[in-house]
């Protein structure tokens, strides 16, 4: 062994017999730095997300008209087809709560209704949606 294996050998072996190992004596001299808080930026802390929340909600009552109109102006041999397709897509948005259940089943009703179809044939399709 060389001169320098044996003092480092050795020195290892008092530390053990000490009940020292490296890391404790690395912690006596890494100097001690305090926790620090975290740096919150100033202003609206969701911005973002607001901003996309907003636009998300715009896309939804668009999407919400143009289902409306679809169902308003199905033919006839497509009404329950149409109110069925269109309830499935709002759905999804009520899910994700872009759009509230209460107006989307007045609206689908509503509009069924106006093309002609029965109460009852409405309230079977919405139920299956």
């Amino acid at each position: 062994m060389a001169h320098r294996e044996k003092h480092r050998h050795a020195a290892l072996l008092r530390r053990a017999e000490q009940g020292r190992t490296i890391a404790s004596d690395l912690s006596d001299w890494t100097p001690h730095v305090p926790k620090t808080k975290r740096i919150v930026p100033q202003g609206e802390p969701n911005e973002p997300y607001q901003l996309a929340k907003k636009v998300a909600q715009a896309h939804a009552h668009k999407e919400f008209r143009s289902e409306i109109d679809a169902v308003r102006n199905a033919p006839v041999g497509m009404r329950s087809h149409q109110l069925f397709l269109s309830a499935s897509k709002l759905l999804n948005m009520v899910a994700r709560k872009l759009l509230t259940k209460d107006e989307v089943a007045a609206e689908l009703h509503e509009a069924a209704r106006a093309n002609g179809m029965m109460s009852k044939e409405v309230e079977v399709v919405l139920k299956g949606a």
